[in-house]
């Protein structure tokens, strides 16, 4: 299931039932467009939104975990 959102506003990722993987594109060039708080704002609901889907392994669950503690240290500013 492809999902083609503006991701300045909030939106829903469906839940596909039988689903073994997942993958979420982020044109990371983007990025720069934010100010380092709204940048963050943005990766920190993509991590709850991906925290949330059932099918979650405890492998990437620990992996986003990791992105989330390395997201309020990052710089953003380029």
């Amino acid at each position: 299931i492809a999902v083609c959102a503006d991701f300045m506003r909030p939106f829903h990722l469906p839940s596909i039932p039988g689903a073994r993987r997942r993958l979420v594109f982020f044109p990371g060039s983007t990025i720069g467009n934010f100010t380092q708080e709204e940048a963050r704002q943005l990766l920190n609901w993509l991590v709850n939104s991906l925290e949330a889907l059932p099918e979650l392994t405890p492998y990437q669950e620990g992996k986003l975990n990791g992105f989330r503690r390395n997201l309020e240290n990052w710089d953003f500013s380029g």
